[in-house]
């Protein structure tokens, strides 16, 4: 079905590929935005990128009295593959956001992978930090959930409890949420809570290139290469990144795209063993492996997603503090998201997806 596309969606196309060029916002086919205009519910398909609004179709139209019905009725069977679709979008799927982004008031809703709030909501004293920068916005705190339906639940408590509607959701181990009445609103919110979120990147130890070369010369294959961003060499040579990201998975798209494990090595250690090794542990090939006071090197034909992944990891692990205690996820929460149709399809799609 054909549906008008309402004038501010161009508008939001254009911010979305704005965001998602960002890697300080918006990493691969993680974030997703919406627009509820005229009774439809105009949002990203899973496993799109944001950088690619304005060059592909990116949004599709749902009913949102039809989302927030089947919400009502029974939120634990919602599906948004079986939504009503009121546009022509072909096989692209609703993102799996999308009974949050029909939960909240706002007409413009944006859902970001923000580094800045990131390195806050994976500390252990996350909401005590964000409330001293946050003061005078109205905001909220989420408490981790799986995505989807559970957060969303997560969220109507949150909005149900609040004297005043939230504008701004911190959701701990995962991402901000922004929302405004019009494009331009919610794109200045953001802009504001990055300003009042920022603070110092600590600048990584240099990788010892020669050795991660010849460390991967030793492996016939040539099936490794280095990272294609130079931060990322900061997961192991950062020792506040390494330690933080030893501990467990610190927000879902890490586990989606990169696996559940945090695949160390060393020199001493050849590199195909290192990678059989985490291999044979996980069940799971390992896409990187980290070498702490080293570097990192990557799968030679790791997805352009899960790199974008590392890149993240490693701007998120610069902002955390030197004695930062964080608070990873729960293992039955990983393996959740891991096992989890939905995030094993964007997973899948970043997979086939081809180099830009």
């Amino acid at each position: 079905m054909s549906v008008e596309r309402p004038p501010a969606l161009s508008a939001l196309e254009a911010l979305a590929a704005q965001l998602g060029a960002d890697p300080e916002l918006v990493q691969g086919a993680g974030g997703n935005v919406s627009l509820e205009d005229g009774g439809l519910l105009w949002v990203t398909g899973s496993g799109t990128w944001l950088s690619e609004a304005l060059l592909r179709p990116t949004f599709l139209a749902l009913d949102v009295g039809d989302v927030r019905g089947a919400l009502a009725r029974d939120a634990a069977a919602l599906d948004p593959r079986a939504l009503t679709r009121r546009d022509a979008s072909g096989t692209m799927r609703p993102s799996i956001e999308t009974p949050l982004h029909a939960l909240m008031p706002q007409r413009v809703v944006l859902h970001l992978h923000s580094v800045r709030t990131l390195a806050f909501a994976v500390q252990s004293a996350a909401h005590d930090h964000l409330a001293d920068r946050l003061r005078g916005v109205p905001w909220g705190f989420v408490p981790y959930r799986q995505p989807g339906v559970p957060l969303t639940r997560a969220v109507a408590d949150v909005i149900e409890a609040a004297v005043q509607a939230p504008d701004v959701l911190v959701l701990q181990n995962h991402g901000l949420v922004v929302a405004g009445p019009d494009v331009q609103s919610a794109a200045e919110l953001l802009r504001s809570v990055e300003a009042r979120l920022d603070g110092p990147s600590r600048p990584p130890p240099p990788p010892q290139l020669d050795a991660l070369n010849a460390w991967m010369s030793m492996d016939a294959s040539g099936a490794w290469r280095l990272p294609a961003e130079p931060c990322v060499h900061g997961l192991g040579t950062d020792p506040v990144s390494y330690q933080a990201f030893s501990r467990g998975v610190l927000y879902p798209d890490h586990a989606v795209f990169l696996g559940d494990g945090w695949p160390s090595a060393s020199l001493s250690e050849p590199l195909t063993s290192s990678f059989h090794r985490h291999h044979e542990r996980s069940g799971r090939a390992p896409r990187f492996l980290v070498l702490e006071g080293v570097g990192v090197v990557v799968d030679a034909a790791i997805p352009r997603g899960a790199e974008a992944m590392l890149g993240c990891a490693a701007r998120v692990g610069a902002r955390l503090p030197a004695d930062v205690a964080v608070r990873p996820l729960d293992p039955r929460d990983v393996g959740a998201l891991t096992e989890w149709e939905a995030e094993r399809y964007r997973s899948q799609l970043d997979q086939a997806a081809p180099s830009p």
